[in-house]
């Protein structure tokens, strides 16, 4: 172990050993699920699952990496190979994290077995969660950080060409699928990208052993840099051609307009009613389309309503008081377990680093570390000051923050550790390297252990939901020649390995969601026979809605507002139940008097 532990391939090897280690033990803990319906959205896209077979096209996935995972599907329809992606990136992304950590820790002096108690403390900690209930957005952001991770442990002035070509090359992949995956975790992640490239840049300038050979150092270091922003380039240029055709320009105009609604506050019907009477909605259609149940299938919801309503919210309000950014904050870390964890994680981690800089060698043989540092604590600080000023802190978006910075938090801790020295005055603080580390590690573990309990729990509901909407996409599967509309009630779909390969759920659709008016939506009616998705559709011969009969908050069931607006329109129907499937879901038909 010595030996592997003083090569790099060794360390790679090692790092490799804990990171599937640590999947396995992940995995028999717990299954694996998807924590929002985003990611089955672009599963299913992908993969043609709603055309047929045909594999479609997503906004929310550059068009690169679609096309890679749409030719995946169109050669291996058998395998899921979204939900294989996500796992391997994760899987990855793990492994370049312990690498780097493992590294600090021989450069610093520790031992292999300390280095390890750091890199799989950040794992139960921070990373476990992420790698059991999956998303793109810190899927995305796992890729980002192994891509930081990779520059801030380039060593140039001991590593060899090799080494760092190899980590200059998986570098670039790994920021190209991070920004491919999910562009706005990309900006966030080129925050500290471009942070820890310009530390590497000054410690070459600064490096005073060798200073014949500094010049080809910051040659190959730029040259790695310049490649990896100029595929970059490529790829959104290529996305942009790809997706400027007339259908995707209404499409984003559509979803831009959408988002300023469904994603935030605006004037309610009984506020202004005078707003949603201009706009042709009357308050049955509000029930549906203005209180969260993503309803579409009216004229009436349109780029030119919702970007009125919007006035009266998101673009159009004071802005945000302190008041309101303290309630957001409340809203995420007294209410969510998981962030708070995270928090007071990073908070004990950058109290560990103060302690080190407190000292007077660490601050001298590392001042460029302890101003990066500096800087990735004010940078995160006032990214999440910014979504909180937006109203915007999801959990998942306070992950895409706080991995990479965990992350450089704890390389940095094991890195400085190595520039304080040993002498007699400090052997009585040993025990924070060996004492210490190992009761920090018991903590870690008892957090980790209560973390994935907690994503267990959350996957498990989330796989009983799943298997729900299963139920009616194979119900529909079983009688092609008709088409079905279901609502709110059923989109619970949180499974990563879903495979179908001979027939498809494709008569089945949603009645609205972040697909609409989409080139893939369009694509799905023009199977079913239809132009457009509309209210008058559900009365065709043989088209049928789909609903789950439970009261849905507000103490009414989805059926009960569907017919209800149904009504306000088509005064002359009834909804008749042709069939019931299991689970008290069932099958209804809106029939004219």
């Amino acid at each position: 172990m010595k030996k592997l532990y003083e090569k790099e391939l060794g360390r790679w090897g090692i790092a490799l050993f804990a990171g599937v280690f640590l999947f396995v033990i992940v995995s028999v803990i717990s299954p694996k699920a998807f924590f929002i319906n985003d990611d089955e959205n672009i599963m299913y896209t992908l993969a043609g699952y709603y055309t047929n077979g045909i594999p479609g096209d997503h906004s929310f996935v550059n068009y690169v990496l679609a096309s890679a995972l749409r030719g995946l599907y169109s050669l291996f329809p058998r395998q899921p190979w979204y939900g294989i992606f996500h796992v391997y990136v994760l899987l990855f992304a793990v492994v370049i994290v312990e690498k780097t950590i493992i590294k600090e820790g021989f450069y610093a002096d520790w031992s292999i077995f300390q280095s390890l108690l750091i890199g799989v403390g950040l794992f139960l900690t921070v990373l476990v969660y992420p790698t059991i209930l999956m998303q793109f957005t810190t899927t995305a952001a796992f890729a980002g950080t192994a891509a930081v991770a990779l520059v801030l442990g380039r060593r140039p002035q001991s590593d060899s060409k090799v080494e760092q070509t190899v980590d200059g090359i998986l570098s670039g992949i790994f920021l190209l699928l991070c920004y491919m995956h999910r562009k706005n975790t990309g900006y966030v992640i080129l925050c500290f990208y471009v942070g820890t490239v310009l530390l590497q840049y000054v410690k070459i300038i600064t490096y005073k052993k060798e200073p014949e050979k500094k010049g080809g150092r910051i040659k190959g270091f730029s040259k790695q840099t310049i490649i990896a922003i100029a595929f970059l380039v490529c790829i959104i240029g290529i996305d942009s051609a790809q997706r400027s055709t007339a259908q995707w320009k209404e499409f984003y105009e559509y979803d831009n307009a959408r988002f300023k609604v469904t994603d935030y506050p605006h004037d309610s019907f009984e506020e202004n009613p005078e707003l949603y009477k201009s706009i042709g909605w009357n308050t049955e259609l509000y029930e549906l389309a203005g209180k969260s149940w993503w309803f579409f299938m009216d004229p009436a919801i349109n780029v030119e309503s919702f970007q009125e309503i919007a006035q009266t919210g998101y673009y159009d309000q004071e802005p945000t008081n302190l008041s309101e950014i303290i309630v957001c904050a409340k809203e995420l870390f007294l209410k969510d377990a998981i962030a708070l964890i995270t928090l007071i994680s990073s908070a004990f981690a950058v109290l560990s680093l103060g302690y080190m800089f407190a000292k007077k060698k660490c601050r001298q043989k590392c001042m460029w570390e302890c101003i990066y540092i500096c800087c990735i604590v004010l940078g995160s600080f006032a990214l999440c000051a910014y979504l909180l000023y937006r109203q915007r802190f999801p959990l998942r978006a306070y992950q895409t923050i706080a991995i990479p910075a965990a992350m450089i938090f704890s390389v940095e801790i094991v890195r400085l550790s190595g520039a304080i020295r040993k002498n007699e005055s400090e052997k009585g603080e040993n025990w924070i390297k060996k004492g210490g580390s190992i009761l920090l590690f018991l903590v870690a573990v008892a957090i980790g252990g209560y973390t994935s309990i907690v994503a267990r729990e959350q996957a498990v509901d989330r796989i009983e939901k799943s298997n729900r909407t299963l139920q009616i996409e194979y119900y529909a599967m079983q009688n092609l020649e008709n088409f079905y509309v279901y609502d709110t009630s059923l989109t619970f779909r949180y499974l990563p390995f879903t495979v179908y390969t001979e027939k498809y759920p494709s008569n089945l659709m949603f009645w609205g969601g972040m697909g609409w008016n989409s080139p893939t939506f369009f694509k799905q009616l023009e199977m079913n026979g239809l132009d457009y998705l509309y209210s008058d559709v559900l009365l065709q011969e043989n088209v049928y809605y789909i609903t789950w009969d439970e009261y849905m908050p507000g103490n009414r069931t989805m059926k009960d507002r569907l017919v209800d607006y149904m009504k306000s329109i088509y005064p002359n129907i009834y909804l008749e139940q042709v069939d019931e499937i299991s689970n008290n879901i069932h099958i209804y038909k809106f029939v004219q008097k």
